[in-house]
Formats: structure tokens, sequence, C-alpha cells
């Protein structure tokens, strides 16, 4: 049997395309990053009417030399997994044998067909939704995601602790999902042969025992980490409590909400390291990057985002978003275009940033499906956006982590763990008192109740929603891994 082609993310190209995408970048407006997405958009949209037939007959009547992105109608997972061989740009592909395909693990970072990159969501939003993108596209992605934002902004103390000596291979550490074909898991197997000369990479398994992960990661000593938020709070507080020996160059965080109590926590325990982000779904990766100035930039060569509310439509800058409709540039295999993600995002007045960026500037604030319906005072709903809670919960230093979970409507039950040597009831009311006060000040009428308990994480990805909202589903489904 012919052996099968991997995935390789071979560097020299990369690193060419993404040195060329930085020096336009350093030559461009907010206007002309406008005016090459609309260019981008218009090619992906007439080639998606000729090659797929699910567009083919979503968009007729609208003429692809001359269109408003508004035109065109939104999508959602379900309309791909419906119709997947239709929605593909391409005829050798059947949603069966892709079904067939990514059910075999032992096939992860394999190209399909020697072409063809497969990828799954963990279905935590609904039925797991299967997405294909071709080499060329695939590659794409990698140098967008490999263009820098901006400037680095390095501190002059992380650049001295750097181990300059003959043979030293910097150490990488990526504690993610390795359950499946997951497109960050798939990544870290395409890193090129050439970093074994510079880099020494180990992947951890984030639904491994805490405990064994802390201790790979203490023998293996990393100057790079790669992690959920969610896990980076917990080595923060032990780094601070003089339980960690680690000092890594730089902190890499995705995939979660990175709010700012647990951006302040890692700072405080890490104070010599650069932390950056990065925000990508299954469907485009990458979508957005922090600059060396904290700000997360929108990869808008790789993807065009729209902020709307419950209906699709608009909302303006500086106001949170319902959910996202994510148009993905690069993706000539299986178009996404306005493509329902469930993610709700603020995008900020276009104006250069001042690390020196012309990207778009947005701050993700969680899923759409993590916004709590809770009932009103006096009757009707009200909406709590998790952002309105972070800040009153890790207010409260005993807290290590917690979880909100709406399931009765009358009801918010709070799971936590309590930090060693504090006081659990002591903690428990704490808690349920301020979260009571803040929920009351928005106007929602519950009761709280809070309680130690190990929280809930998805079974295949280990990662961790901090805001559950069971009593009242979104009836529209959305996208995301």
């Amino acid at each position: 049997m012919k052996e099968q082609r991997r995935i390789k993310a071979r560097v020299i190209p990369i690193v060419r395309k993404a040195r060329r995408i930085d020096r336009a970048r350093g030559k461009m407006s907010p206007d002309d990053i406008l005016a090459l997405q609309k260019s981008k958009l218009k090619a992906l949209v007439k080639h998606a009417i000729e090659h797929s037939p699910m567009y083919r007959e979503l968009y007729r009547g609208i003429d692809p030399d001359n269109f408003d992105l508004s035109e065109l109608p939104p999508i959602s997972k379900s309309d791909i997994m419906s119709r997947f061989d239709d929605s593909l740009c391409v005829r050798d592909l059947t949603l069966e044998e892709v079904e067939e395909f990514v059910s075999d693990l032992s096939r992860v970072g394999e190209l399909y067909k020697g072409k063809y990159v497969i990828s799954h969501t963990s279905g935590t939003t609904g039925k797991p939704g299967i997405f294909v993108i071709d080499e060329a596209g695939w590659l794409e992605g990698a140098a967008l995601a490999a263009a820098k934002i901006g400037r680095l902004n390095l501190k002059w103390s992380t650049i001295l602790s750097l181990p300059f000596r003959p043979l030293y291979r910097f150490r990488f550490a990526a504690i993610i999902a390795t359950r499946g074909h997951l497109a960050s898991y798939i990544a870290y197997l395409a890193a090129p042969g050439v970093r074994r000369l510079f880099v020494k990479m180990m992947v951890i398994d984030v639904l491994s025992p805490f405990d064994e992960i802390v201790e790979k990661l203490e023998r293996f000593k990393p100057n790079f980490i790669h992690a959920y938020p969610t896990f980076l709070r917990r080595i923060a507080q032990m780094k601070i409590d003089g339980q960690l020996k680690l000092d890594p160059i730089l902190i890499n965080v995705a995939s979660e909400y990175f709010d700012p109590a647990t951006e302040a926590l890692c700072q405080k325990a890490f104070p010599k390291t650069i932390i950056g982000e990065v925000y990508g779904t299954t469907e485009c990766v990458p979508m957005a990057r922090r600059c060396g100035d904290g700000r997360l930039h929108v990869i808008s060569e790789a993807c065009i985002i729209e902020p709307v509310d419950e209906n699709d439509n608009p909302v303006g800058f500086g106001e949170p978003s319902h959910h996202i409709l994510l148009t993905n540039l690069f993706n000539y295999t299986q178009p996404l275009i306005r493509y329902r993600v469930s993610d709700s995002v603020t995008v900020w007045q276009p104006d250069k940033c001042t690390c020196g960026s012309p990207l778009p500037v947005i701050e993700v604030i969680g899923r759409a499906n993590d916004v709590l319906k809770l009932p009103k005072k006096g009757g009707g709903v009200v909406s709590i956006f998790p952002v309105q809670l972070y800040l009153g919960a890790y207010g409260i230093e005993e807290i290590e982590q917690f979880q909100v979970i709406h399931e009765k409507p009358e009801l918010v039950e709070v799971k936590l763990s309590c930090k060693q040597g504090h006081d659990a009831a002591k903690l428990i009311a704490q808690v349920e008192s301020k979260l009571t006060e803040i929920l009351s000040s928005l106007g929602a009428d519950v009761v709280v109740k809070a309680e130690l308990a190990e929280v809930e994480r998805d079974p295949q990805t280990g990662k961790f929603r901090q805001f559950i909202e069971r009593a009242n589903m979104d009836a529209k489904q959305t996208g995301g891994e």
C-alpha cells in the first residue's frame, strides 16, 4: 500500500509569504485593508458560484462582479453539513468518505487523498462540523498566522534571559486537545522537520491529569508554552504560591476567552514573559492575533468578521455582538461566506493601533451560548454577558476557578474550587452574596447557589466553558470548535 502523505508546513515558502505580508501591511491604511478584503471577497464569491452547487443556488440573482456583502445570505453549520457535498468546490469528496476518514484517529495529520486537510469541531455547540481545505489554502493560512502584528515590543529582561549558547534547542510545550482531527493538533503535527535543529517540541494532551501535566512541564522546562487560559490560570497561581519553577519566555493562549483577571494573574506570575494570544476557529485558522501592545487584531487578509445581533443585523463599533458572521478569504475548497459563529465580540472604531498595525482591533467576549438569559425583575428576560461577571468573581482572591450554570429558570448555580488554606464555607457565602449583588444590579431576579465541585469540561477537547446556558437554548445552530 502506498504511504499516505502527511501535512507538512514547508518553512521557507511560509516565511517568504509572511515577510511579503509584513511589508504590504507596513504601507496600508485601514481603507486599503477594506479594499483588499473587497477584492478577495469578489474573487471568492465568483469561484463559489462557478464551482459549488450550494452557493450557485444560494446566490441566484446576485451579480458576482457587482454586489454588497450584506446581499449575501448568512449560512450556518447545519446548512453546510446538510448539503456537505454541494458546499464543496471539488467533486472528488463525499460526506460519507470524509466521516470515515475523521473517525480513524490513526490518520490524524494525514493529507486525505494526498491533497486535503480535514478537521472537525468538538460538537460543543451541537453536531460536530467537518471542514475541508486543500494543502495550498492551508499553507496560505499558516503564512497569515506567521506574519507579525505591529512591533514586537520585546522587554530587555526577556532578551537577556534567552539561553544563547551553541547547539541549544528552544523548548516548546503545547498543552492542547489531541484526541481527534482537531485544527490545533493538526498544526503542531505539521510543524516543519527543520525545527528539530532549533526547537524541541512536546505536545501534552490537555485531558491528562493536571498533576501529570505539571510534572511533565517541570521536567521539560519549556521556553514557550501554548495552552488554554484556564490551564494557565492554575499554573500561574502555583508559580505565585512558590509551587512551580517555570520561567517561560513566551506564553501563548488560544481556544478560550482570555479574561482580564487571568491575564493579570499571568503577568504577576511571569513578569518577564511575553504573553501572546491567537483567536481562531476550526473553520478559519487564523482570525486574529495579539500585538505587542496587548490588542487583538483581525487578520484582515484571512477573514472578514461581521459583528451582528440575534437576527444577523450589524451592531455598531464598541457594542458587543450576539454572534459573528465569518468569511474565510483563503479557503477555495469549501467556501465559508457569512458563516455564523457563536462568538460574541466587540469591534472597535478603525484607527491605527499604538503598535503601528493598520489591522482592526476586536475584543472577544465569549460565545453567544455563554450569554445567560435570566428572568428579569418585573417580567421578561435580561441577557448577562460573561464579562459582566468575570471581574466580580475573580475579584474574590480565594477563588481558584469557577463555572456558572443556568439550568433552572430562577436558579444560577456556581461550581468553584478554593485555594488551599481558605475557609470553603466562607468563600461559598461570599460568592453567593457578590454574584447576587451583581446580577440584581443588572436587573436579574434569580437565586445564586454556590458549591465546591469539579467544573465541567468538553470530554473530547478538554475545553472549559465558564458560563453554561441550558434554560434558554438559542434556536440558531452556530459554528466554532
